[in-house]
């Protein structure tokens, strides 16, 4: 039973059924204690650690995660270390924890090749591209993106591939290849829909696609469409990370109402959990937003954020403060 709970739960995480993956990873972990089986805790554990994740609670997550990982220390379980050790560097990006995310991700990859669990390998070639991509380390992060890549074709798992193709995009945009960022994140949408994974990624990616785009209505309609994907349930850091990219995409055409509306919008997803990711994207629209209204800048605030942004790796963040005249962020 505790075997079949487990799957069960995996089974509703991308499709973004959050309740009943709960529910089944409870039920998992009730019948794993009673049978006193450290393997099937430390599942059980790794996924209410998934659960929370797609409820965007990062900390309650991160409680999980270090309860999973520390039973698999204990007993020598490496095959359900590596899946959920790179789970811990993503939770920890959410807490600003940049030198520990990429150490938790990059010691993943190494953990995942030794005991052959190339999924997790994916998945932490993934995350490792994410923390590289908001520093601004793009060779590195493009390194990470395309080894990815190139596994997840090799052992079919074609529900990682758009994912890591809107790192690609992300990674054209930073370096200003603005119609190839514009033709991967399409292509990539393209492959969501076939895999029927908008619950999992699609809002994620339709804020790049917005983001990306320099038709300012075009990606009026990228957010629109996110939004409604949003409003049916979605995994969690789809929350985050639309609400980010609209805020960006507002940022880039001079939209103060965007920025605004997202702000406000991920204050309200994080009231119950907030964390320092969202707190500081939250608070750089705020002063954003105020400069583009003619409001005398803060410097010491916007001076506090520079700082923030620096010590947790979000360089790619820091344009629009460096530049508070905001022509161009």
């Amino acid at each position: 039973m505790a075997k079949i709970y487990h799957l069960k739960g995996n089974f509703h995480f991308p499709r973004g059924d959050v309740e009943t993956c709960i529910n089944y990873h409870e039920k998992s972990l009730t019948f794993a204690k009673k049978i006193a089986d450290p393997e099937l805790e430390a599942s059980a554990l790794g996924g209410l650690g998934d659960a929370a994740y797609a409820q965007g609670k990062m900390y309650s997550a991160y409680d999980y995660l270090r309860r999973c990982l520390q039973c698999c220390q204990t007993h020598g379980l490496q095959h359900i270390e590596a899946p959920n050790l790179f789970m811990l560097g993503t939770v920890r990006i959410y807490q600003n924890q940049f030198q520990q995310a990429l150490e938790d991700t990059l010691r993943a990859i190494q953990l995942a090749q030794r005991v052959g669990h190339k999924r997790a390998e994916i998945v932490a070639r993934l995350t490792v591209g994410w923390i590289y991509l908001d520093a601004l380390r793009l060779t590195e992060a493009a390194e990470h993106v395309e080894a990815g890549i190139a596994l997840a074709h090799e052992i079919g798992a074609q529900r990682f591939v758009p994912f890591l193709e809107e790192s690609q995009a992300r990674l054209a945009f930073y370096r200003r290849e603005h119609v190839q960022a514009q033709t991967i994140i399409a292509d990539a949408l393209n492959k969501v829909e076939t895999l029927r994974a908008e619950s999992f990624i699609g809002p994620w990616l339709l804020g790049t696609q917005a983001l990306v785009a320099d038709d300012m209505a075009f990606g009026e309609r990228r957010i629109a469409r996110g939004q409604q994907l949003l409003a049916q349930g979605c995994i969690g850091h789809n929350y985050f990370r639309f609400h980010v990219a609209a805020m960006e995409f507002g940022i880039r055409h001079q939209r103060p109402d965007i920025i605004a509306r997202h702000q406000e919008s991920l204050a309200q997803f994080t009231k119950m959990e907030a964390t320092p990711w969202s707190d500081f994207y939250i608070n750089r629209a705020g002063l954003i937003v105020g400069a583009m209204q003619g409001e005398v800048v803060d410097d010491d605030r916007r001076q506090r954020l520079l700082n923030q942004g620096q010590e947790s790796g979000l360089i790619s963040a820091l344009a629009a403060l460096e530049d508070m005249s905001l022509d161009e962020a």
